[in-house]
């Protein structure tokens, strides 16, 4: 079913994407950071 999109486990596929939204990096707090500034 998912395989032809390259998703051969569709659990380790949830969890990846899971970890992925809620575990952000450094770089992703920077962004929400500087992009929650007003700008000038």
């Amino acid at each position: 079913m998912f395989a032809e999109f390259g998703v051969l486990n569709f659990w380790t596929y949830v969890v990846g994407a899971f970890f992925i939204v809620l575990v952000p990096g450094p770089n992703t707090l920077f962004v929400l950071k500087t992009g929650d500034r007003p700008r000038r």
